[in-house]
């Protein structure tokens, strides 16, 4: 059995069995609600419950902000959903979603996002060396 992982190709059917499923089936898990179809079925006057069964929990919320609209200021809260790069924000005035905001990234953008934490949390720095650009 020692000499069966020394070969290589018993290494490639090892990753084949488990790695490709592992990783799919995780991707596929893990989907995120933060999403243009989401944020598309987000209305006007939906509350905050309504919001969260839609996206999800929310990752922050700020309440006593303020907010200026045609000359006049007025208190709102505000709900920021965010999964890597992607972030939704939606804006509400006495429990209803008054405004929405999306920066949505691409899937290309999401893996370099999370190969960077990855890359960070073992403790590589991503940043270029000076004159390298």
């Amino acid at each position: 059995m020692r000499t069966l992982f020394k070969r290589w190709y018993a290494w490639l059917v090892l990753f084949l069995l488990l790695g490709i499923p592992a990783s799919t089936l995780t991707i596929y898990f893990n989907r995120s609600r933060v999403t243009q179809e989401s944020l598309e079925s987000i209305r006007e006057g939906m509350t905050l419950e309504e919001a969260e069964k839609v996206l999800g929990k929310v990752t922050e919320y700020h309440d006593s902000c303020t907010m200026m609209q045609e000359g006049l200021i007025f208190p709102v809260d505000l709900g920021y959903w965010r999964d890597g790069p992607s972030l939704i924000i939606l804006t509400f005035k006495e429990g209803k979603v008054l405004d929405k905001e999306d920066y949505l990234e691409s899937a290309q953008a999401h893996v370099r996002w999370h190969i960077r934490q990855a890359l960070s949390k073992i403790g590589i720095d991503q940043r270029l060396p000076p004159g390298s650009r």
